[in-house]
């Protein structure tokens, strides 16, 4: 059973992992705001991070991510029209 600094470090992304799965149900895509926060929690950080560390991630959580249909390049996806961009208040 995980101790320590690994325990805390997964029971974090588990709580991130989460929250990215509610708002996914809720908008129907991964692609969250940078400073988007769902009560005290900073989502769009934790979705900012996964991006950022792509390449240190392990193979399992990347795969999640995958099969969740999480959004590695937000800016490229967005502009070549493959996720909706949110219409902003004028």
């Amino acid at each position: 059973m995980p101790t320590g600094w690994y325990k805390a470090n997964t029971d974090r992304w588990e709580k991130g992992f989460a929250a990215l799965l509610k708002f996914k149900k809720r908008e129907g895509h991964c692609r969250v705001p940078i400073f988007h926060n769902k009560g005290n929690y900073k989502l769009g950080w934790w979705v900012s991070t996964q991006r950022r560390h792509k390449k240190e991630l392990s193979a399992k959580r990347k795969a999640r991510l995958n099969k969740i249909g999480f959004v590695w390049n937000a800016t490229n996806s967005a502009r070549w029209g493959k996720i909706p961009i949110p219409k902003t208040p004028v």
